[in-house]
């Protein structure tokens, strides 16, 4: 019950990013120093860095624009998801 909670407030948090980060009237465009092979803009100011991607794996970290710089995102204690078999 507690994993589920856990997970939902993951969640939550993630869409009140999202929304807040998408706000904004910037141009969408890349980090500095991020390859285009890389970024995978998700709105003008929220964008997700693959630092590495197999078949059905994807490592990387979302930055989110604010005040016209690129900051990194950084969910603490997160909680492990498991998808379906």
């Amino acid at each position: 019950m507690q994993s589920r909670i856990g997970v939902a407030l993951v969640a939550l948090v993630l869409s009140v990013i999202f929304v807040a980060c998408t706000a904004g009237n910037a141009a969408a465009d890349m980090p500095p120093g991020i390859r285009a092979s890389q970024w995978r803009p998700l709105g003008q100011n929220l964008g997700l860095v693959v630092q590495e991607m197999e078949a059905n794996r994807m490592l990387g970290y979302f930055v989110c624009k604010v005040d016209g710089k690129w900051v990194r995102l950084s969910i603490q204690n997160p909680v492990a998801v498991v998808p379906a078999q």
